[in-house]
């Protein structure tokens, strides 16, 4: 079974240096040692990937696969333009001096003690309470320990989940088959003897049996 270099020390493929980089270099030899070095170095070019791969570097790679058109260029001054300069090797004025103008408002709001990142907004405006007598009315009344009788919330309530009860299927309940103990106590409950069907026998023997047990445990 052959084992790639990379998959034993990913952590030292994973770098954007170029190819003076000790770490690249050091990555750079493992890679002369792996049988799939063009395959992955195509790879690598094709799906613009991160790191060493094929031995090659971030910066190699890029200017091997050529320039990146302009239309797809970030705008110089923002990080992504910065990040892609130096991923090519290149040096931006416009985009040094944009990082080290947040460097300095983010030095300025630290000696200030403001807030470096700002708060995120939560989403949707003002929550509006539920009126009396309503479900949700009813909840707020519980949860502050208030009564919710007199203003009619109770009652809602009751109403709301009556009809949540009512919109719910019912499950068809499986019922016991004759002759049997648990069929007998339908019958019992349906105002039924049981005896045609032999449910009462039935009962009869499982009680004795149950009686039986009992008295061997107490003996034992």
């Amino acid at each position: 079974m052959t084992t790639f270099p990379c998959t034993t020390a990913p952590a030292l493929f994973d770098t954007m240096g170029g190819p003076d980089h000790p770490t690249v270099r050091e990555a750079k030899s493992l890679c002369l040692t792996c049988p799939a070095i063009f395959m992955c170095r195509q790879q690598g070019r094709d799906g613009r990937e991160w790191g060493v791969w094929g031995g090659e570097s971030q910066v190699e790679r890029n200017q091997a696969i050529g320039q990146v058109e302009d239309d797809d260029r970030p705008e110089c001054g923002t990080y992504p333009a910065l990040m892609l300069h130096r991923a090519l090797g290149e040096k931006c004025e416009i985009c040094l001096e944009a990082r080290r103008e947040r460097e300095r408002a983010y030095d300025a709001k630290r000696r200030e003690g403001r807030k470096l990142v700002q708060p995120v907004k939560k989403r949707g405006g003002a929550r509006v309470k539920s009126k009396c007598p309503s479900y949700g009315s009813y909840k707020r009344h519980i949860k502050l320990r208030e009564d919710p009788g007199p203003c009619g919330c109770r009652e809602a309530y009751r109403v709301a989940r009556a009809a949540e009860r009512a919109a719910k299927p019912k499950k068809e309940r499986a019922h016991a088959e004759c002759p049997s103990p648990a069929a007998y106590r339908r019958h019992r409950r349906q105002g039924e003897s049981g005896i045609e069907c032999g449910c009462l026998e039935a009962n009869r023997k499982a009680n004795s049996e149950q009686k039986r047990a009992k008295k061997e445990g107490s003996a034992a």
